[in-house]
């Protein structure tokens, strides 16, 4: 199976005062097309800044990461943009939904700039919706009227609208109690399966890790340790 993401020896590092944090250590890092990589370990081991870099929100300060073969220090800022909209999902623990949009207004939107036609985006966002168990008079509502797993659940519709090949999600449980989160879990994991997405996972929760088929733990900035979880270990609680 050939790489959907490739990181070769990248670091990076951030200024702090007068001092150099250096975040990831010459870190290298495969994963399959089609795979679904957890990335796990504690605050500042580098798992935010690494899923970043892949998605090309930041650059690093050596090394090389390739998505699909394509490198991103070799695109322009607005061909990395058109990447992350058209082939990209991302998912973030703080929802990141626009407050003044419905919940339909909030998925349609990345379809404005793919060039669909009216009629055709409302269709997708609509079907997007109900892939995720949202439907009827709630699309109509605002975010702040939404439980947090609600929330969460229209970040990944509009996160998987444009059908992309790679989805990021970055502690996407992590504010939601385990039921919720446990959804949210169940969405990701069928998205790989029936749709062969590939997803990297960042989390905390070793039992989040597990619906993984691998478990891949950072810590300063380094990968420490690879494990592939069993399907008993997905009944922990999340």
């Amino acid at each position: 199976m050939p790489d959907a993401i490739t990181v070769e020896n990248v670091a990076k590092h951030f200024q702090e005062g007068t001092g150099v944090s250096h975040v990831l250590r010459d870190l290298s890092l495969r994963v399959a097309q089609g795979e679904f990589v957890s990335l796990m370990g504690p605050s500042g081991s580098g798992k935010t800044t690494l899923l970043a870099l892949v998605a090309g929100l930041d650059v690093p300060d050596s090394g090389s990461i390739r998505l699909a073969g394509r490198a991103l220090d070799e695109m322009t800022e607005d061909e990395r943009s058109d990447l992350r909209l058209r082939s990209m999902g991302l998912v973030f623990q703080s929802f990141n939904l626009l407050p003044t949009f419905s919940v339909l207004e909030n998925v349609l939107w990345p379809l404005e700039f793919t060039g669909a036609g009216d009629a055709e985006a409302r269709a997708r966002a609509r079907a997007g919706l109900a892939e995720v168990g949202l439907a009827g008079d709630l699309l109509e509502r605002r975010p702040a009227e939404l439980s947090g797993g609600e929330q969460q659940r229209v970040a990944i519709a509009r996160a998987l609208v444009t059908d992309p090949g790679i989805v990021l999600a970055d502690e996407p449980t992590g504010n939601l109690d385990s039921e919720s989160g446990r959804t949210v879990l169940d969405l990701l994991r069928r998205l790989n399966q029936e749709r062969g997405a590939t997803v990297v996972l960042v989390t905390h929760s070793a039992a989040a890790a597990t619906w993984g088929d691998r478990t891949v733990e950072l810590r300063d900035g380094r990968i420490v340790r690879e494990s592939r979880p069993t399907e008993q270990r997905r009944e922990l609680d999340v």
